[in-house]
Parts: structure tokens; C-alpha cells; sequence
């Protein structure tokens, strides 16, 4: 269990799981599925979404382009995308203000 603070001071202070997780990530492109690892993440049940910040991910050696495309002069497929060495390209989209992408 970790004791998270929320960002607003008059809401309580919370007991959450860390747990490991495993996300299926499907490739719209190619159709291949992959099983993404993700290890001591807070377990929300009512969080819809998953989030991790991209220096989480850039410390397991994990390439993360999180500039949206619309802010690059001539965007490739590898502009705001998360790059798993050779073997993935995970693109991303913006909802809001954040990178995200669908499990």
C-alpha cells in the first residue's frame, strides 16, 4: 500500500495498492497484440485511464516522443510516439493536454 496525497489539501489522504500490471496493447496498424509490464503502479479502480509519466518510462531505456505531432515541423511515425527498440511503436494521441494511448 502507498499513502497518496491528492493535489487539493481538503481531500483526505488515501491508502492505494501497488501492484504489478500487465495492459494489452493492440497495434492498430499492424493487429499484433502485446502485453505491456508494468511494475509498482497504483492500482485506482475507478480510474478509467492509465497513466505513467513518460520519465518513468524513459528510465527503463524506453524511448518517449511526447511532442504532439501538431508541434513538429515535418512529423514522422516516430513523433509522438513511444518506442519499444525496434519491435514497437506505440503512437499517441492527445486528449486535453495529455499523450495518451488506448489499452
Amino acid at each position: 500500500m502507498a499513502t497518496v496525497s491528492p493535489y487539493n489539501p481538503e481531500y483526505d489522504v488515501m491508502e492505494i495498492p501497488v501492484v504489478d500490471a500487465a495492459l494489452l496493447y493492440n497495434d492498430p496498424f499492424t493487429g499484433n497484440d502485446s502485453v505491456l509490464i508494468i511494475r509498482n503502479a497504483l492500482y485506482v479502480p475507478s480510474m478509467k485511464n492509465n497513466q505513467v509519466p513518460p520519465l518513468i518510462i524513459r528510465e527503463q531505456g524506453i524511448k518517449v516522443n511526447d511532442t504532439p505531432k501538431i508541434h513538429t515541423d515535418d512529423p514522422l511515425v516516430e513523433d509522438h510516439a513511444i518506442l519499444i527498440g525496434d519491435k514497437l511503436n506505440i503512437p499517441l494521441f492527445l486528449h486535453g493536454t495529455f499523450s495518451c494511448f488506448t489499452t
